[in-house]
């Protein structure tokens, strides 16, 4: 049974992963409560929330909750025009 860790220790990982990877693809030092980090914790909890995509059809993203939703996080980052200007 995977261990449950509480939603404030899950939320610090995220800011972490989420700061770490704005330096390394945009080259920004971000603060972990900055807005711009919100925004992408935002993301990452509509797509956690949103459970029509989820499945294995045709169509359908696999994947957990928790994957479907940092790949979108990831994607997202990867398309923004930011990324461009580094």
């Amino acid at each position: 049974m995977p261990v449950r860790r509480p939603r404030v220790v899950i939320r610090h990982v995220l800011r972490s992963a989420i700061v770490a990877l704005a330096r390394r693809l945009y080259g920004q030092d971000l603060a972990p409560a900055s807005p711009q980090v919100d925004v992408w914790l935002r993301l990452y909890r509509a797509l956690w929330d949103d459970r029509t995509q989820g499945g294995t059809n045709p169509g359908q993203v696999p994947g957990t909750q928790g994957e479907r939703a940092w790949r979108g996080v990831l994607v997202a980052m990867l398309r923004s025009p930011r990324l461009l200007l580094y």
